[in-house]
């Protein structure tokens, strides 16, 4: 009979502090506006091609 497997508990990562909503916007419109705006960033970001 083989050994039992230790299962560790599993523990997902921290939420960074800048990735966590300081506003109280919690309607869809706004969290939908936050995802645009933050899509856009990232894309002007990777255009950008810094060195």
């Amino acid at each position: 009979m083989p050994a039992p497997i230790a299962i560790s508990p599993f523990v997902p990562p921290a939420v960074p502090g800048w990735a966590i909503p300081r506003g109280t916007g919690t309607d869809d419109v706004a969290a939908a506006f936050a995802a645009g705006a933050t899509l856009n960033s990232l894309d002007n970001l990777v255009r950008a091609d810094p060195p």
